[in-house]
């Protein structure tokens, strides 16, 4: 169990390191000779490195995948069709490609903070320059794609790319890469064979939904077990922590979506680390719910962690927080990931690998796809976006990132710009982080 355990945390460490490395030294010779079954070799990991022909043969005739890597004044692009690869160098540097992610994620960071108050506008013409820069001179070759599946290196791994604006920023409406397609994050070019055989079999079927949130926030109890954890977050990005507001709303309205009973929740004082951690090693689910707060690790917290509720008494096992390093230890089995926690999917403060946290700790774990957010979530979006997301996905048999994409439409479309709920902050902070299943 050790040695599979450490095998599943190297994967989550190494692969994108490894890629990038490998990357960047043979584009210096020749980038049509990259191969990426060895890519992996900086760090001795190219057991872990899908090859080409396996990514082809796991994507369907309206799917590509797309690898940005960033190079000092230049960005190399790779796209791989179920029947062909292409190259392409874009004249874009990373400097410039900084300033115009950063103008749009500080727009978002104010938005966030003064939510309610006067609404700061969208930054339409940086989105639309993004556009141009990464995705127009790619059209050409997305033709007939619908779904793409994305390995975002250098500063695009800040943002989701669905909030690209595709039409001129002069237009009366901007026009989403999100309505021209679905798109999947990939952490890593990893070859999901190695996850598979960590995957337990379904016998006689799993249970429809793990539904646990509304922690017991430190501070508002009299129990001081974790008071230092407490503290330690309210150092991170996130501030002080709050109640979830419809915390246990959302998790009813999706048990209620699945046709589950609500009694088999874990909310408040049950959603413990002890009650959490027997369910998930107890039973395997279709899908995972997680209403909590998310810590993106870094200096402060150490490892990416969802915020639980403390333990009833002092407990030096239970420091509240369901870790990377813990959730790589289970086997899950699981379609859909749903972490509707705060910057569940972002990069660790201490500059460490975009989405090398929780998202990809549960994909190694044995989830196929995660739903996970770049920004603190607008309760009521949260609420939206999950409970539609999984609707669609359940009703219709539907790919999750096309259940997302159809939920960001409707929600983008509905109101204007200038208004809360017309904003990129409300509706675009969720994406599916993924691999190609063919199924």
């Amino acid at each position: 169990v050790r040695a599979a355990i450490r095998e599943k945390y190297q994967l989550l460490h190494y692969v994108s390191t490894a890629l990038k490395a490998k990357l960047e030294r043979a584009l210096r010779v020749n980038m049509t000779e990259v191969e990426f079954v060895h890519l992996g070799t900086v760090w001795g990991t190219s057991e872990y490195t899908i090859a080409t022909e396996k990514i082809q043969a796991s994507l369907s005739a309206t799917q590509a995948m797309v690898v940005w890597y960033p190079l000092e004044d230049e960005t190399c692009v790779a796209i791989v069709r179920a029947d062909k690869t292409i190259w392409k160098i874009l004249p874009v540097s990373q400097v410039r490609l900084a300033r115009q992610v950063s103008a749009i994620s500080g727009n978002i960071k104010q938005v966030s903070q003064e939510a309610g108050q006067q609404l700061r506008p969208f930054p339409v013409a940086d989105a639309a320059a993004l556009y141009q820069a990464l995705v127009a001179p790619l059209e050409e070759d997305l033709k007939g794609i619908d779904h793409i599946f994305t390995v975002q290196m250098g500063a695009v791994s800040n943002i989701p790319l669905g909030l690209l604006v595709t039409n001129s920023p002069d237009a009366s409406a901007p026009q989403w890469l999100v309505n021209r397609f679905a798109i999947t994050r990939m952490p890593a070019l990893l070859d999901v064979g190695i996850l598979d055989k960590y995957r337990p079999q379904r016998e006689g079927g799993s249970e429809l939904l793990f539904a646990a949130g509304a922690p017991v926030i430190e501070g508002k109890t009299d129990v001081a077990a974790r008071a230092d954890i407490a503290e330690a977050a309210r150092r991170t990005a996130l501030g002080p922590l709050e109640d979830i507001p419809n915390a246990s709303q959302m998790m009813e309205n999706i048990a209620k979506t699945l046709g589950v009973s609500a009694k088999s929740m874990l909310v408040g004082r049950d959603m413990n680390k002890a009650s959490v951690l027997e369910a998930l090693r107890k039973h395997t689910y279709k899908y995972l719910l997680f209403v909590t707060h998310g810590l993106v690790g870094g200096s402060t917290v150490g490892e990416p962690a969802l915020y639980l509720s403390p333990p009833a008494a002092n407990n030096s096992e239970d420091d509240g927080l369901l870790r990377a390093s813990e959730v790589v230890g289970l086997n899950l089995d699981t379609d859909l990931a749903l972490l509707t926690a705060c910057k569940t999917s972002v990069a660790g403060d201490d500059g460490s690998e975009a989405l090398a946290g929780l998202a990809s700790a549960f994909l190694v774990a044995g989830a196929r796809n995660v739903l996970a957010s770049h920004w603190e979530v607008d309760s009521a979006a949260a609420e939206t976006i999950s409970t539609k997301t999984v609707s669609l996905m359940h009703d219709n048999n539907m790919d999750p990132a096309k259940a997302l994409q159809l939920v960001m439409q409707g929600m983008s479309k509905k109101m204007d710009l200038d208004s809360l709920e017309g904003h990129p902050y409300y509706w675009a902070a969720f994406e599916v982080i993924g691999f190609p299943y063919k199924k």
